[in-house]
Parts: structure tokens; sequence; C-alpha cells
């Protein structure tokens, strides 16, 4: 199911920041329970601030219940 995704857009809310990725959540999904999205820091210049919303791009699922993505 989680790989209908990709290519698929939204919205989603940085929920917290590591040292090589973020970590979003869309506008759809609860915290610590739904689908979280993982967007690696090299793959875009954005200084995304925790909390912030952003426009995220699905590229890929990282296992049966996470997605990777990218902002655009």
């Amino acid at each position: 199911k989680q790989a209908e995704r990709i290519g698929t857009q939204l919205k989603a809310v940085c929920e917290e920041i590591q040292d090589t990725h973020y970590i979003f959540r869309s506008q759809y999904d609860s915290p610590e329970i739904d689908t979280i999205i993982f967007v690696p820091k090299q793959n875009n210049a954005f200084n995304v601030k925790l909390g912030e919303f952003c426009n995220i791009k699905i590229t890929g699922v990282v296992n049966p219940f996470d997605l990777q993505g990218e902002i655009i």
C-alpha cells in the first residue's frame, strides 16, 4: 500500500531534526501512531525548523509503515 504513495505530494510538519535527516508527519497522520516521512538533509538545501510545514514529494518506502521523501 505504501508503494502506491511514491510520486505523490503532500503537506507535512517537521517533527524532529536529526544529524542526517528530518522526520515529517503528514497533516493527515497522528503523532506516534501513523506513518512518518524521512527526508535526508543532503537532498535539499532547505533550513527546516521544528514545527514548520513543507510540501513533500514521496520518493520511496523505508519499511512497511514509513516513507522517504524530498522537500519540493
